[in-house]
């Protein structure tokens, strides 16, 4: 799922890295928050890859990502924004992770691209779970891939919070039971 809102400098990087994975399975979901500076355009050329858009107002990141989840088909669910991108291998490697652990879900690394001319690593954090009650350790969304059915045991992200959600979702999962595994060949890139 890739939500987007007036993101047409960022969203073609981001469009083929999904267009260049090595895992051909993947049901590209985008979600637009009712673009102006072109992005639909760019989002119209690229329906060969695209299974399914849509561009309307939303409430939020995490009420466009809720969309997407809802729509999603597949057995696993990742969320790609606008301005990341992946390495072709991101999405083989995050499946082979979850068949391999049986986990909930995955994450991986974060590679902050061109920050201040350099590439930062965020290590994902492999004991975040003990972490996470109080504060929101290095766990980031753009690496995960999640089981769909954890949403439909712990529900969709909440639309209450406008950049805390993704950290009581994670937190919700936790306190279920719902543990994630942190594997280093998961990476995705942040420009």
């Amino acid at each position: 799922v890739t939500v987007t809102f007036n993101a047409r400098k960022t969203l073609p990087r981001t469009l083929q890295s999904v267009r260049m994975q090595t895992y051909r399975n993947i049901e590209h979901i985008i979600i637009d928050g009712g673009s102006t500076d072109g992005t639909l355009d760019l989002i119209r050329s690229n329906e060969d890859t695209i299974a399914y858009w849509r561009s309307e107002p939303d409430h939020g990141i995490y009420d466009a990502f809720n969309k997407g989840v809802v729509l999603a088909t597949g057995e696993f669910i990742g969320i790609l924004n606008a301005d990341d991108y992946y390495e072709p291998e991101q999405i083989n490697n995050a499946v082979t992770a979850l068949m391999r652990t049986a986990a909930p879900f995955v994450f991986g690394d974060t590679i902050l691209h061109g920050w201040k001319g350099q590439d930062i690593p965020l290590c994902g954090d492999p004991d975040y779970a003990d972490k996470i009650p109080y504060a929101m350790p290095m766990l980031s969304q753009v690496t995960v891939l999640c089981r769909k059915e954890v949403f439909k045991q712990c529900g969709l992200f909440s639309t209450r919070y406008r950049i805390a959600g993704d950290y009581e979702w994670f937190l919700r999962l936790t306190k279920r039971g719902y543990v994630g595994v942190h594997d280093p060949l998961i990476r995705a890139l942040r420009q």
